[in-house]
């Protein structure tokens, strides 16, 4: 769609993103970012209801789907779908039921799937949104100081000061990187992938942790958000700039791979 060099350069930028590790681990990152660009592809090709079926089965793999069918649902208003769109959402909506069903099935909760958040001390903030944002720019604010003043004193927690520190200043970072380029996402797929980019971003924030890193997971929450580096690739204002972000992007993730098989928690 948007030529083989932006898409050479989409697929190197997510490869080398500093948390692609997770593509490679128990995680449900990699199964989740096929099933949102197959998603992406039903809807370029005008297949409404496909694209609900698929966001039907990234349910399955993370509630981030709830972005996918946000994005089928912006697709559908723009075209005036409203058959087919209606169909997709519900059908979506309706695979979600899968896993409480089972849930239900193995003698649990119907909705235990949503208390697992507390084992990460993951609440609802009374400011939604702004109450992450908040939360996320003191403990990265008391990063910097940790990183920069420290380690004589701890600025945020006493337990392993300068790795929440680096952790806090990431998350934040791959926050505002993310936000910053919405724009470039709008330019290159239109207003349904920034629905889901903005979705995505606004459901971990709006519930933060209560502990040591706020914007906890964020840099993953971000790995799987296909349309930021599709935008970032598409800028003709970036195309010089290109190899600069990969080099940068690379000597990261090698950074999260070295932490990670020493046994640090990186995410």
């Amino acid at each position: 769609r948007l030529g083989s060099e932006t898409a050479r350069w989409s697929i190197l930028l997510t490869a080398l993103f500093p948390y692609a590790l997770f593509f490679q681990l128990a995680y449900s990152e990699s199964l989740f970012l096929l099933l949102a660009v197959a998603t992406a592809l039903a809807l370029q090709r005008g297949r409404l209801v496909t694209a609900g079926w698929i966001a039907g089965l990234a349910f399955l793999a993370r509630p981030l789907a709830f972005a996918l069918v946000l994005a089928i649902a912006v697709a559908a208003a723009q075209r005036r779908a409203w058959r087919a769109g209606t169909a997709a959402v519900a059908i979506a909506c309706a695979s979600f039921l899968v896993f409480p069903l089972l849930l239900l099935q193995q003698g649990r909760s119907f909705l235990s799937f949503l208390h697992a958040e507390t084992l990460w001390h993951r609440e609802l903030s009374h400011l939604g949104p702004l109450g992450g944002v908040e939360r996320g720019l003191r403990a990265a604010w008391a990063g910097v100081l940790q990183l920069t003043f420290g380690p004589h004193k701890p600025y945020w927690t006493p337990s392993q000061p300068d790795l929440v520190a680096v952790l806090n200043v990431t998350n934040l970072l791959a926050l505002v990187l993310a936000v910053a380029a919405l724009p470039l996402v709008r330019r290159a797929l239109g207003w349904p992938w920034v629905a889901f980019c903005a979705a995505a971003l606004l459901l971990p924030i709006s519930e933060p942790s209560t502990v040591e890193t706020p914007l906890l997971s964020m840099g993953r929450f971000v790995l799987v958000l296909f349309p930021l580096v599709v935008g970032v690739a598409a800028a003709p204002r970036l195309v010089r700039l290109r190899p600069v972000l990969l080099t940068m992007s690379g000597a990261l993730c090698l950074a999260v791979i070295g932490w990670w098989t020493t046994g640090e928690f990186v995410s």
